[in-house]
């Protein structure tokens, strides 16, 4: 699977400065033919999931959660990315002709008419691996690659620091 989201991402044109939109316009247009935009809904008020794909017969759009914090909305962003990239069939039915969706894509039509997803949990990793390398992608093209992914620090060494910068303390521990 890491080959594969590898591979894939290694496609894909990221912008420098990086920029979401400006990715998902340059995708949909160079590889899907079709336009692929973003739409920021507060969505999980709705009771809907953070973020979703939504492949409409003319566009494919990706509706994110506009409430969640800058940080949380990238990388909804490119959790949805990643299956479009991957090409994931997540069990959306296909609309056609005139919808009330295509106009402004209100969360609650989009639950109505097109129910949950279906992916699977295979699905779900990759599209999050995906996301996550992308994610590294766009911040080590502006030369801020975190140094444990960079593979410049060794876990070890950074658990070794939280615990110096604590002073020893033990942390939480989950069951």
């Amino acid at each position: 699977m890491w080959r594969r989201c590898e591979a894939l991402v290694g496609r894909v044109d990221v912008p420098v400065p990086f920029d979401f939109e400006t990715m998902c316009s340059r995708y949909g247009a160079s590889q899907r033919g079709r336009p692929l935009v973003v739409v920021y809904e507060d969505l999980v008020s709705s009771g809907l999931p953070c973020g979703m794909w939504v492949p409409l017969p003319d566009q494919d759009v990706l509706v994110v959660d506009g409430k969640a914090s800058p940080l949380h909305r990238r990388q909804i962003g490119l959790h949805e990315f990643g299956h479009v990239l991957c090409d994931h069939d997540g069990g959306w039915t296909q609309l056609g002709g005139d919808n009330p969706i295509l106009g402004d894509l209100a969360p609650h039509l989009v639950s109505s008419y097109l129910g949950r997803s279906t992916y699977d949990q295979d699905q779900e990793r990759e599209a999050e691996m995906v996301a996550t390398l992308l994610g590294e992608r766009a911040a080590s093209d502006h030369g801020v690659m975190s140094p444990l992914v960079a593979g410049r620090v060794d876990g070890d060494d950074v658990l070794a620091e939280l615990r110096r910068v604590m002073g020893g303390r033990p942390g939480r521990r989950t069951p």
